[in-house]
């Protein structure tokens, strides 16, 4: 058995969540930040909570993910860190 070594748990910042509009057939950034010590893996899950593939989101710096998506349609996604 493994036992991680936590320093400090996951901090999120302030209620940053929001919705957010665009237009059809445009691109856009979705972003999440979590502070923690060791630094997050994220995940990004679709409205279904099915895991996107890793290919489609990308890590920055050592507490941000961006995901970038095409809108087609309306959708909402989730990021999940651990």
């Amino acid at each position: 058995m493994i036992m991680p070594d936590v320093s400090d748990a996951p901090v999120f910042p302030q209620d940053q969540r929001s919705q957010f509009y665009g237009f059809i057939s445009g691109d856009s950034n979705l972003t999440c930040t979590c502070e923690s010590e060791p630094p997050p893996e994220f995940i990004w899950l679709d409205k279904r909570q099915n895991e996107l593939p890793r290919e489609k989101y990308a890590k920055k710096g050592t507490h941000t993910s961006v995901l970038m998506v095409s809108i087609a349609s309306t959708s909402s996604y989730k990021a999940k860190s651990y």
